[in-house]
């Protein structure tokens, strides 16, 4: 069997992915080797191994559950960023927010 290599750039949006097909061409120079399929943004995405499954949300990318599949056993995640507005000292302490002290202004 003859071995080949194909090399192709892909644009990947912010939190996603996006899926190629390569497939046989009579004609390669005629014919796309490569092409990007569009996918159901309201569905999840589920990546599996032979020991786990693995759920990310389809609209955020966010992670959404962990499927050991030897135990059975299934941990549902959540994770949010947040921010809060730092204290740049104030009457009850001049020490600012900085590293390792937290000091949010409320």
């Amino acid at each position: 069997a003859r071995q080949v290599e194909g090399v192709s750039k892909a644009t990947l949006p912010a939190w996603g992915y996006s899926s190629y097909r390569l497939q046989h061409a009579l004609k390669p120079r005629h014919s796309q080797l490569l092409s990007s399929q569009p996918r159901d943004v309201s569905a999840d995405i589920t990546v599996q191994t032979q020991l786990y499954t693995v759920v990310f949300d389809g609209q955020t990318g966010s992670l959404k559950s962990v499927t050991n599949k030897v135990s059975g056993s299934t941990d549902k995640l959540s994770a949010k960023f947040l921010e809060y507005r730092s204290n740049t000292g104030d009457t009850l302490s001049k020490q600012a927010s900085g590293a390792h002290i937290f000091r949010p202004v409320d």
